[in-house]
């Protein structure tokens, strides 16, 4: 299903090489010229996108996709079509995110457009307070990056999530967990902390059925 980007502007294209290089992938047929449009998720990405593939779940959107180059592991590798151009990497999570920086940077910088989307609420009696001279500030600084639209729980000017003032820690009262399997929050995890030396799996789903974590 397509959905809106709430978060961020797309600014521009990119080189494949430049991908490549950033990747550490070496550019074995000397690639040049070849402009990527987006990086998108397997059935959003178009002919002149990179999309990734990081999970066997997904192996039937694998077969429909339009992208004709994947980013994925070498353990997955087997089910990607002979047809796709494969750049196998260790963390597929990891380098999604560095490379969309390419397509999208500005984005720490980017305003936030008046969208709306469903996201479930279970805060019971909880709400948003917080004291004029503060609330001020969070408006002056732009802070204030969700608000209720049909649901009023008593938070200050409907207040339904915030940012800290340079933008890179954003807290919120809905639980957007809700809209996806506990799969989906394990593998961001798992993507930066070893799950070895750190034992967070057990705990991982008590922390996002109870609290606010973004």
């Amino acid at each position: 299903m397509k959905y809106l980007n709430l978060f961020f502007k797309k600014r521009k294209k990119t080189y494949f090489y430049d991908i490549l290089k950033n990747l550490n992938i070496k550019n074995k047929k000397n690639y040049k010229n070849i402009l990527i449009n987006d990086i998108q998720n397997l059935d959003q990405a178009g002919k002149n996108d990179i999309t990734f593939f990081h999970s066997s779940k997904y192996k039937d959107l694998l077969k429909v996709t339009k992208s004709n180059i994947i980013i994925s592991t070498s353990q997955l590798s087997y089910l990607l079509p002979k047809s796709k151009l494969k750049l196998i990497v260790d963390n597929v999570l990891i380098s999604v995110a560095k490379i969309t920086e390419y397509f999208y940077p500005n984005s720490l910088n980017d305003q936030f457009e008046n969208k709306y989307i469903n996201i479930p609420i279970a805060n019971g009696y909880g709400n948003y307070y917080i004291d004029n001279f503060k609330y001020n500030n969070l408006v002056k600084n732009d802070q204030i990056l969700m608000k209720y639209i049909y649901y009023n729980n008593g938070s200050i000017d409907n207040i339904g999530g915030i940012s800290n003032k340079e933008k890179t820690v954003f807290g919120m009262m809905p639980h957007p967990e809700r809209m996806y399997n506990d799969d989906f929050f394990y593998e961001i995890v798992e993507s930066i902390v070893n799950k070895e030396r750190y034992k967070l799996r057990e705990d991982i789903n008590m922390i996002m059925s109870s609290e606010h974590v973004s």
